[in-house]
């Protein structure tokens, strides 16, 4: 195995751009892994979000229960199943679909060095 400086010493004028390389190529991965903690935090502020909005629906479904409002209740079952349905999955789906073009956009940066 050849130390950096045999092969500092062996590439010549080849170095700055070696180096040049490997330093983007860092650049890169110091994007993404600052992609994936911010999506860490997104997902938990969503996942509480959600959790706020769930619990505040659960609260207006009793009290509409405890004063007999069916249009009220009708109302809270209506609001509740945009988390529960297609439309929730829709936008999980198009937040993944963001997030894989990002990724593939700093791939494709990566290969670009």
């Amino acid at each position: 195995m050849k130390s950096l400086f045999q092969i500092q010493t062996e590439s010549g004028q080849l170095w700055p751009h070696i180096k040049a390389h490997l330093d983007g190529t860092a650049n890169v991965i110091d994007p993404l892994a600052e992609l994936k903690a911010q999506h860490a935090l997104d997902l938990a502020a969503e996942g509480r979000a959600v959790q706020d909005r769930l619990d505040a629906l659960v609260k207006a479904g009793q009290d509409a229960h405890a004063k007999g409002d069916l249009v009220a209740i009708g109302k809270v079952l209506e609001a509740a199943y945009g988390y529960t349905s297609g439309a929730r999955k829709a936008k999980l789906e198009a937040e993944l679909a963001k997030a894989n073009a990002a990724v593939a956009a700093a791939v494709d940066k990566l290969a670009a060095l």
